[in-house]
């Protein structure tokens, strides 16, 4: 029954306007006067939801300004499952300097771009054996393919995670 009530009053809107804009009912001026009150009304149901939007936004950006560069970091770090803390302590490892580094492991890809990005200046090498260090994510030397012999020292962080720097120089 109230959608019968809602047609009902947009024809007699769309007759009054065509009336009072126009002086006559006729087809032009009933078309015109429908275009003219179906532009008005979706106008302003656009416009309802402008407000609460924008109030949304501004609260949303004003609590961002609020944050750290370390919970900005937390936050990227969780939202794409890395392990964070241990790229913190394997960057601590390795120290200053300029040596390039490789991640190896299964679950490596997200590690390597997040580690890539916390790293610079320093940069990731393409390969393994083009590093100087290479940083097991998830993954042990053995299961990555390297023997003890060839690396020049080795730290665990957990069973599976750990950094170590080759003895070769990078090829």
């Amino acid at each position: 029954m109230t959608l019968l009530v809602q047609v009902v009053g947009v024809l007699g809107a769309v007759a009054l306007i065509a009336l009072l804009v126009h002086g006559t009912a006729s087809r032009t001026a009933i078309a015109g006067s429908t275009a003219a009150l179906a532009a008005v009304v979706v106008g302003l149901l656009g416009l309802q939801g402008l407000w609460p939007a924008a109030k949304t936004a501004n609260a949303n950006a004003k609590a961002q300004r609020a944050l750290t560069p370390a919970q900005i970091t937390a936050g990227a770090e969780a939202g794409i499952g890395v392990n964070g803390p241990f790229i913190d302590w394997a960057l601590a490892q390795m120290g200053p300097g300029d040596d390039r580094f490789f991640v190896a492991g299964p679950a490596a890809s997200a590690a390597q771009a997040f580690m890539g990005y916390k790293a610079l200046p320093r940069l990731m090498a393409p390969r393994a054996r083009a590093a100087t260090w290479v940083v097991f994510y998830d993954t042990t030397p053995h299961k990555a393919g390297f023997r003890r012999a060839e690396l020049a020292s080795f730290v665990k962080y957990q069973p599976t995670f750990s950094i170590a720097k080759l003895k070769a120089p990078p090829r």
